[in-house]
């Protein structure tokens, strides 16, 4: 996983141009939630939805977002 901030190297702002981002269905109306790009070179990309093209984006590899993604619904997570 890494993180790269709105003036890091990681190309141009709005996550690289012609990558399409995803909300959630359930996504709250004022847009606080994150949003999920497939980026070209076939890491996935996520990004805080308030923040839109100036957030900072967290990228992982196709291993580490299944890894992550099956630890959710497993629910080895807690909030609050």
């Amino acid at each position: 996983m890494t993180a790269q901030s709105a003036n890091g190297r990681a190309g141009v702002r709005d996550g690289w141009p012609g990558t399409s981002w995803q909300r959630s269905s359930r996504c709250e109306v004022n847009g606080s939630c994150m949003e999920v790009a497939q980026l070209a070179d076939g890491r996935i990309a996520v990004r805080d939805g308030k923040l839109g093209p100036v957030s900072p984006l967290l990228s992982f590899s196709q291993a580490q977002w299944r890894s992550l993604v099956g630890q959710i619904v497993a629910g080895r997570f807690t909030i609050g």
